[in-house]
Order: C-alpha cells, then sequence, then structure tokens
C-alpha cells in the first residue's frame, strides 16, 4: 500500500512539479509563479462535487479581486484534462485546472492519503491549500478548508500581508532618511585658559 506523504510546511520551499492544464498545456511551479505575486496552489477531491464546486465558484467570483492583487489561481486534483474541460466550462471558471492523473503532485505536496466513505478505505486527495510567495516559499497552509468563505479568507491573509508589507517598507525608508539627513556638528571641546603668572614686585 503505497505510503502517505507529509505535508510541507509554512516557511519551507513548495515542491516543484510538472502537470498538464484543462487545454493540455504544460506548467511547472516556477511557471506558475513567474507574472503571480503569490500562487493559490488548491488540492480538491474531485470534479463537479458540491463542496468542490462551491469552492471553485468562490474563487471565480473573487478572481478580478484576486489578480488586481497578483494572486494567482491555480485548482488541481487526479481528474483528467477531459473532466477539467467540461467542470470549468460548465461553471465558467477562469482559472487554470491541473490534471494530477498519477496523484504524484499530491504525494509531492502530502494530501494523497487513506480516506474512508461509508466504511469503505480509500487513498485520495484531501482538501489542502498552499499560499506559495513568488520566491517560491509557502507562506501560508491551509488543512481545514471552508469551502464558501475559503477566497474571502485568502484575500483576507493576502490584504494583511500587503499592509504589513508597505508599512514595514515606509518604516525602513523614514529610517534611511532620517540616517542620511544633515548631522549637527558636535561642538569642540572648549580648551582650558593658559594661566598669566603675575611678576612680583621687588621691595626695595
Amino acid at each position: 500500500m503505497m505510503s502517505e506523504g507529509t505535508c510541507p510546511e509554512e516557511g519551507h520551499d513548495a515542491p516543484d512539479f510538472s502537470s498538464t492544464d484543462q487545454d493540455g498545456n504544460q506548467h511547472t511551479l516556477k511557471s506558475l509563479l513567474k507574472d503571480a505575486k503569490h500562487l493559490v496552489l488548491y488540492f480538491y477531491p474531485k470534479d463537479d462535487t458540491p463542496g468542490c464546486t462551491k469552492e471553485a465558484c468562490g474563487f471565480r467570483d473573487d478572481h478580478e479581486k484576486l489578480k488586481q492583487k497578483g494572486i494567482t489561481v491555480v485548482g488541481i486534483s487526479v481528474q483528467d484534462e477531459k473532466s477539467h474541460t467540461k467542470f470549468a466550462k460548465k461553471y465558467k471558471l477562469p482559472f487554470t485546472l491541473l490534471a494530477d492523473t498519477d496523484h504524484s503532485v499530491c504525494e509531492a505536496y502530502g494530501v494523497w492519503r487513506m480516506k474512508s466513505f461509508m466504511g469503505r478505505k480509500s487513498m485520495g486527495t484531501v482538501r489542502a491549500t498552499f499560499v506559495i510567495a513568488q520566491d517560491g516559499k509557502i507562506v501560508k497552509r491551509y488543512d481545514k478548508v471552508s469551502v464558501d468563505k475559503h477566497s474571502a479568507d485568502i484575500l483576507s491573509l493576502l490584504s494583511s500581508h500587503e499592509t504589513l508589507a508597505e508599512e514595514t517598507i515606509a518604516h525602513k525608508e523614514s529610517a534611511s532618511a532620517a540616517d542620511s539627513g544633515p548631522k549637527k556638528r558636535k561642538a569642540e571641546p572648549k580648551q582650558p585658559k593658559a594661566k598669566t603668572l603675575k611678576k612680583k614686585k621687588k621691595t626695595k
């Protein structure tokens, strides 16, 4: 039986991969990060199921807001390109869906695990999301996903990160400006006056 992988931790490098999308285009982690400030890589169990549809439609509805913040959304599951194409067309999904048919990407991210449904156990994809920065580091890992508001949660998270980054830059610029400003010249210490010796008058 195939062993379950370990999820990469926040702050660590995201595992690289290569996979095809619903249109047959090849993608790697590097290519997906190329034009994005952040990559939202979300793993879901199956196309066109209630929970997965809610999650996907949430990303669809917030797509413009996410795009304006430089966030690229990519969904990934083990269904093939044909299934992804049907799913994307049915719900007008404007983002990439990767077909991880050999579940190699799922394994690399530790989401290919033993699942139990109606008393039957089998290996499958666990719902999880990884928010990855442009340098390839994992900013946030979601192990428990609320499909109804997942997109909104990510928008809120990255908006906070953006604000913090702006405040940090402003603080550094302010500190740099203060350091490079005109410096007051230190007053030179006063030199002690030389004592003058009075000549003693000669007594007759």
